[in-house]
């Protein structure tokens, strides 16, 4: 495989990893923002973070039994969609 289709390969990763966190995230903070009563933006910076208020609701979703939401697999993702871009443009002639 040459290094273009490789860059290509691994953008298309990323990307579905991204969407794949943020549908995590979404899917572990929009119930919780609904009981609490409070607009889904204030837990914004857990889809990058894991400090203050985000590992908060994390704790308190293990000791329900609940997978809580890791900003790893976004982070992952981005990773591989930059490293995907570099190897793509540092290729093209």
């Amino acid at each position: 495989m040459d290094m273009k289709k490789l860059g290509t390969s691994l953008i298309f990763l990323g990307l579905v990893l991204m969407v794949c966190a943020v549908c995590w995230w979404w899917s572990f903070y929009a119930p919780l923002a609904h009981k609490l009563n409070v607009d889904l933006g204030r837990a914004a910076s857990c889809l990058y973070s894991n400090g203050g208020i985000c590992s908060l609701a994390s704790s308190v979703a293990q000791l329900t039994g609940k997978t809580p939401y890791s900003p790893v697999l976004g982070w992952v993702g981005a990773i591989f969609a930059g490293l995907g871009i570099l190897m793509t443009f540092s290729r093209a002639k």
